[in-house]
């Protein structure tokens, strides 16, 4: 059909794709491959829907810093369905992170549909409900995941919040703490400052 070369681009990114995911059996990993692997993700996405764009914003000497693998795919796959997929062609999806107070804040904002109060209320409650018996009645399967596990390795200070407004977008923030890898320490990691 005349598309080798979007083929092999395809290839390529779900190479990376699956190669960043099994990580070697690593939990932590530097956010740069954290980033190639959502782009990998994003430019398959692309590749398939051709309406929309994304931008990666982040600092080079963050690119080091270590955070629990597949954070960004699950809150980047959110943005394009539920964010900008089907009603705002040619939306776009922006991935920045920046160091604050001794932490790593990664955002995945899209500029689509944004959420009544009522859905972002329950997706909030969700996300305090850590227990399989909870009542709420939303409940987002990936933004859930990252957050369980991010509160489980880091502790309650930790994790993901929810920013949104409707026909203005959502904005997905995670808190980690900003770690890098020990020399010879067994997956072991320590408080990076900057």
């Amino acid at each position: 059909m005349n598309e080798t070369g979007s083929a092999h681009r395809m290839v390529r990114e779900l190479s990376d794709f699956y190669r960043i995911g099994v990580s070697k059996g690593e939990n932590l990993i530097p956010l740069r491959e954290e980033l190639l692997h959502v782009t990998s993700y994003l430019s398959i996405l692309r590749t398939r829907f051709e309406d929309f764009e994304f931008h990666i914003d982040v600092p080079d000497q963050l690119k080091d810093v270590y955070v629990p693998k597949i954070i960004l795919q699950p809150l980047a796959e959110n943005a394009v369905y539920h964010g900008i997929r089907g009603v705002n062609a040619g939306g776009a999806i922006t991935i920045t992170g920046r160091a604050l107070d001794g932490d790593l804040l990664l955002r995945v904002a899209d500029d689509g549909n944004g959420m009544e109060e009522e859905v972002l209320s329950g997706i909030r409650a969700s996300l305090l409900d850590s227990g399989p018996s909870g009542e709420t009645q939303v409940r987002v399967y990936g933004l859930n995941n990252v957050h369980q596990r991010i509160v489980l390795q880091f502790g309650e200070r930790y994790g993901v919040s929810v920013e949104s407004e409707p026909e203005e977008g959502t904005t997905v923030e995670i808190r980690l703490p900003l770690l890098t890898k020990l020399q010879g320490g067994h997956g072991e990691c320590q408080k990076y400052y900057l």
